[in-house]
């Protein structure tokens, strides 16, 4: 396993390309794979170069922290208990929309707290209707259960 940033390039070095064509606007979960495969990087768990089986989606890959610890990515499945389950599709959206906006970025991180590294201004200038068919693809998805710490703080040396 590499260290943060390494972690996230070595998982996003680009195959040959594959290029596919956009699903139809009228099939919401087509078009929420099409959009949702960066979601899959980040939040789903793998082995080598290979997601593993049945937990996509599931969240817990770990990041070093720019401040120290480690962060985790959430669990995005269906899963009422550990994952987003019981959101609505609006709640899902508005999330996405409040953390584009401006009061909700630079947000100063002090020594041992953390803030997520989700690129959420990115996906915030996404249409609802877009947002709303990554929610449609990820309710299809199977539910896992992993109930994610989201953050662990850097262990204190003795005596600092």
């Amino acid at each position: 396993n590499f260290n943060f940033p390494v972690n996230l390039i070595f998982r996003t070095i680009p195959a040959e390309a594959d290029f596919k064509k956009r699903p139809d606007a009228n099939d919401k979960v087509a078009l929420g794979a099409y959009y949702g495969i960066s979601c899959k990087v980040c939040h789903s768990p793998m082995k080598g170069p290979d997601f593993i089986g049945g937990k996509e989606f599931g969240g817990g890959v770990e990041m070093a922290n720019p401040k120290g610890g480690i962060i985790r990515s959430a669990n995005i499945t269906p899963d009422k208990e550990t994952g987003i389950g019981n959101w609505t599709k609006q709640q899902f959206i508005d999330r996405f929309i409040l953390c584009g906006k401006p009061e909700s970025q630079n947000i100063p991180v002090k020594e041992g707290e953390f803030n997520t590294i989700m690129p959420w201004p990115f996906f915030a200038t996404a249409t609802d209707e877009d947002l709303g068919a990554v929610y449609d693809y990820l309710m299809s998805q199977k539910p896992v259960v992993n109930k994610v710490e989201k953050f662990t703080p850097p262990v204190k040396e003795f005596g600092k």
